[in-house]
């Protein structure tokens, strides 16, 4: 990766700003009363997501 052609400036740091910046519009969202329970929604959302992944075994080589 050291020769590609498109490379970010500021490497590790703005990986850091962005995760930064993300946590702090759900924070928003939280204090927001519209948006909190699109947020509450999003995360049960995600919850069922992940454990229908595990529960199932999506993504597993059957041989």
């Amino acid at each position: 990766m050291d020769n590609h052609p498109f490379k970010m400036p500021f490497t590790p740091v703005t990986n850091y700003v962005t995760i930064v910046f993300l946590l702090m519009v759900l924070v928003g969202m939280w204090i927001n009363d519209d948006t909190r329970i699109s947020l509450i929604t999003g995360i049960v959302f995600l919850g069922m997501v992940m454990i229908s992944f595990y529960a199932f075994g999506i993504g597993k080589k059957h041989v």
